[in-house]
């Protein structure tokens, strides 16, 4: 039977955490674990009742209360490792796998020796945890190389010694797919040489996928009989440190082709939610909330909300009423997080003597019906988003805009379709041109060209305000009823 995407992530669920489970555990709860790297600051009494009260079998512990050492941690002390146990019981949670950062690739002694001796120390942990499997790194993701012979000669010793050490005491050893072991030829090249029954591999389906290039079944096919434990994520946009595989510049791009699929990109934290409490809401297909990792914008109010679009700021309005048919006038559409930048953007834009209203369509896939009606008012559309270009928001938006046969021009600023440098999100961001002066600039270019256009004050004019008288007829089509649709914010 051929595997698809929906089985393939059910499958892979399920793969999960069925080790933490053990033969013949009964599946009362959602069989999948999560990792503390997900709430890094939580001590470990709220990871435990989160985990129970959301319905997980396991958890996956990588870091507590900010210490990713985790066998140095109080709670897994000789005084407190009894208690600890208890409480995992008391929850009927299973601890799934312990994450080491340990690494196989070293070649100076001391290094190498330091590296293995950590490794041990986690196998020792989860062995007093009654845990499964220990995670482990071929190589540093902070000083890449290339996979040769003798690296994967390397590797392979380290990952077999390991396993003859974890063997007896009921400890698998499993090298994640990761850094610079993400392919299936590799994978099992290092694997086959180490030749181990210990030693298996924990699945990072992102990677295989993202850095790769691999479809799950491919990998599947390849790799399932190492598979032993799996990690399912997901990435929006531009993440920053985690490294160039992390950014999620596609998310838009893969999401846009599954039928019935609702997408929300909030803006800062109070949108952040409102609109999971709308996706919470929706019961008749899949949703999906697009947010950055970082700090959370605290606030970035609407003027008003037309048919489910937030405008976030209008141009100042003509006393003299002029029809402004030499002014260039921009709907600049912002995505998510974007829309803090907008409206710098729009300012910087305003003392250009162009007129901008900023919208935030909350609700990006499918397009809102009340954006293409906005759409068609002013001479130029811009889209700001961080997904990537090809078959993202802006190409989702240039089809809605062609069904309704709107003519008006439409410019994408988004990621380039490649690896971004490793760096901050600011930094990445300034890279690729999507900070607020980039967009100042790019779309006073962009104005200038227009026909007939005649930008600067200077000339007497001041941008109008776009004209959304009826808009509020239009649905968003999708999700919940969301109260009325043209509202004071």
């Amino acid at each position: 039977m051929k595997t698809t995407r929906r089985t393939f992530v059910r499958n892979a669920s399920l793969a999960a955490a069925g080790s933490a489970l053990g033969p013949g555990a009964k599946a009362a709860r959602l069989p999948i674990a999560f990792s503390t790297l997900g709430c890094p600051t939580w001590a470990l009494p709220k990871i435990l009742d989160f985990a129970q009260e959301h319905g997980f079998s396991a958890i996956e512990l990588r870091g507590l209360e900010g210490n990713l050492d985790l066998p140095s941690h109080p709670a897994f002390g000789p005084e407190n490792l009894g208690q600890t146990k208890r409480a995992l019981a008391t929850h009927g949670l299973r601890i799934a796998c312990v994450g080491s950062s340990a690494r196989m690739h070293e070649t100076e002694p001391a290094r190498r020796a330091h590296e293995m001796a950590d490794a041990r120390r986690f196998i020792d942990l989860a062995a007093a945890l009654e845990a499964p499997y220990v995670r482990v790194f071929g190589t540093d993701a902070d000083t890449p190389v290339l996979p040769d012979e003798h690296l994967k000669a390397r590797v392979a010793a380290g990952l077999r010694e390991l396993g003859d050490y974890a063997a007896p005491r009921k400890v698998g050893v499993l090298i994640e797919s990761h850094d610079d072991f993400t392919s299936s030829a590799s994978l099992a090249d290092i694997l086959g040489r180490a030749n181990s029954l210990n030693v298996a591999l924990l699945w990072d389906a992102y990677h295989t996928f993202v850095s790769s290039k691999e479809e799950p079944e491919f990998t599947v096919r390849q790799l399932g009989g190492w598979i032993r434990h799996t990690h399912l994520k997901d990435g929006a946009g531009v993440t920053g440190n985690d490294g160039p595989s992390h950014n999620g510049m596609w998310d838009l791009s893969i999401l846009g082709v599954v039928p019935g699929m609702r997408v929300a990109a909030p803006r800062d934290a109070e949108t952040l939610r409102e609109e999971l409490a709308e996706a919470v809401a929706i019961d008749d297909g899949p949703t999906a909330l697009r947010f950055p990792k970082g700090a959370v914008i605290g606030s970035v109010p609407a003027v008003r909300r037309i048919g489910g679009v937030d405008v976030l700021r209008e141009p100042a309005l003509d006393d003299a009423g002029s029809d402004h048919l030499g002014n260039a006038q921009v709907l600049l559409v912002c995505v998510g997080a974007f829309g803090e930048l907008g409206v710098v953007a729009a300012e910087r834009l305003a003392a250009q003597g162009v007129g901008v209203t900023v919208v935030d369509p909350r609700w990006v896939l499918p397009i809102p019906d009340a954006l293409v009606g906005l759409a068609a008012g002013p001479q130029l559309v811009v889209t700001v988003t961080d997904s990537g270009r090809h078959g993202g928001f802006g190409s989702a938006l240039a089809d809605a805009l062609r069904a309704a046969e709107c003519d008006v021009p439409l410019r994408d600023l988004a990621l380039p379709q490649e690896f971004l440098e490793h760096g901050n999100r600011a930094d990445v961001l300034a890279a690729v041109g999507l900070t607020a002066q980039d967009v100042a600039r790019r779309v006073t270019e962009w104005a200038a060209a227009l026909p007939g256009a005649r930008m600067g004050v200077a000339a007497g004019r001041r941008p109008r305000r776009l004209d959304t008288r009826g808009l509020d007829r239009f649905e968003p089509g999708f999700g919940p009823d969301f109260g009325p649709e043209e509202q004071a914010r």
